[in-house]
């Protein structure tokens, strides 16, 4: 799932709820930053604090794709959250849509909606809960059950990425890279884009 789902469509969303367009504006944001936030980083403040930012996605032949750690922190809880579904660990870990897991985090956040940070937290929550339909049956560990079988996926693969796909230990975020763009490309008939970029009803 991408800018357009991530991003627009969060914002759309928030505002056929009747959101004011800064506050749809800031749940949107904050639903793509998952995706954008790559980088971990810190500011220290003149008292002697200090705010660590921890980050919540990385590119998909990042190297840190391959720590076992580093998947607990950003994958599984930002991606693919945990469905709970099926037997052995490997399987309950796959991602499911609409899962009662993902349920009970929506539920539980939006008690904090009227808080000062309630609606960045909705943004994250809103990424989580859309990302159980775009990535269900994955897992946000690198597990031999994340194989895309897809010819094409050597061509969209790096050299080095190739070679981890063929052990089978990529993790869901490269592993699932042969399948990113084409299955969720529009079809030919949905609605054409106008020089300026908008939907056209027009269908070609």
């Amino acid at each position: 799932m991408q800018l357009d789902m991530h991003y627009y469509a969060t914002y759309a969303m928030a505002r056929a709820t009747g959101l004011e367009p800064d506050d749809a504006r800031i749940i949107a944001t904050s639903a793509q930053f998952v995706d954008d936030n790559v980088a971990r980083s810190h500011v220290e403040f003149g008292d002697g604090s200090r705010l660590d930012q921890e980050a919540t996605a990385h590119h998909p032949i990042d190297l840190s794709n391959r720590d076992d750690r580093d998947q607990r922190r950003v994958w599984v809880p930002f991606h693919f959250i945990p469905g709970n579904e099926g037997d052995g660990y490997t399987e309950r870990l796959k991602c499911r849509m609409d899962s009662p897991i993902v349920r009970e985090l929506r539920d539980h956040h939006l008690t904090y909606a009227n808080c000062g940070f309630g609606l960045h937290l909705l943004g994250i929550t809103a990424h989580v809960y859309a990302d159980t339909f775009s990535h269900y049956g994955f897992s946000g560990v690198s597990s031999r059950g994340n194989k895309v079988d897809n010819p094409k996926l050597a061509d969209t693969l790096s050299g080095a990425a190739r070679s981890w796909e063929r052990e089978g230990c990529l993790g869901a975020p490269c592993a699932k890279a042969g399948a990113i763009h084409r299955p969720r490309a529009p079809p030919p008939s949905a609605p054409a884009a106008t020089p300026n970029g908008t939907p056209s009803l027009h269908r070609r």
